[in-house]
């Protein structure tokens, strides 16, 4: 049976105790290799470039800003074609959550044990965008949180399509009287009077996203 390859690991993280923390961990996983980690992206970036082996997977701290995440994930991707990018969260934030969207190719959390996180990495790496299981809860709790319930989320995305009120209700499985409470709750909750006000209300608010039009 063939064995799987060394995934080469670069880390950066906002301070020495998280470096130093995450670098054990990453150290003692099964098919990870830690071959840069610093808590300066200059300094990550030059031992890069003096290794001997190409990055796989750069695990970057969001705790150090977007501004400076933005560059380093930019020169990451244009000098290591293909490198797969994990941003590191220290809980789940929906400000960050919003603001790095789709650009990483998965989060991971700070406070993971050795097998939770090597889990994580391993979905990351080997398939699609992943959020874990603790990321996606705290994002619709998060959501639900913001007073919109799943359901009430479903009609508002149904809403950026072509689709009728009667078209949804069918849809969703529900009657056109329970559609009809969905999109008055809303209108109330959000004070307008309008479809096209409720959707630009739910873009503004990011409740809903422009990949989620479809009209």
């Amino acid at each position: 049976m063939q064995s799987l390859p060394v995934i080469n690991v670069a880390l950066i993280c906002c301070n020495q105790f998280w470096k130093d923390d995450i670098s054990y961990s990453l150290e003692s996983l099964p098919g990870y290799k830690l071959i840069a980690a610093d808590t300066e992206n200059d300094n990550l970036l030059q031992s890069l470039r003096h290794a001997n082996k190409r990055p796989s997977l750069c695990i970057i701290d969001a705790s150090l800003g977007k501004l400076k995440n933005m560059r380093l994930i930019h020169i990451l991707r244009s000098e290591w074609p293909g490198i797969k990018i994990a941003l590191l969260l220290t809980h789940f934030d929906w400000e960050v959550f919003n603001t790095y969207r789709n650009i990483p190719d998965g989060l991971l959390l700070k406070s993971e044990t050795p097998e939770k996180f090597k889990t994580d990495l391993d979905n990351i790496f080997f398939k699609q965008y992943l959020y874990s299981d603790e990321i996606f809860t705290a994002a619709a709790n998060t959501i639900v949180s913001y007073g919109i319930s799943k359901r009430h989320l479903q009609f508002l995305k149904l809403c950026c399509t072509n689709l009728t009120y009667h078209e949804i209700a069918e849809k969703m499985e529900v009657s056109v009287r329970t559609v009809d409470g969905y999109r008055d709750h809303l209108f109330k909750q959000f004070n307008v009077t309008n479809k096209t006000s409720m959707v630009l209300y739910g873009l503004k608010h990011k409740h809903i996203f422009m990949e989620d039009i479809n009209i």
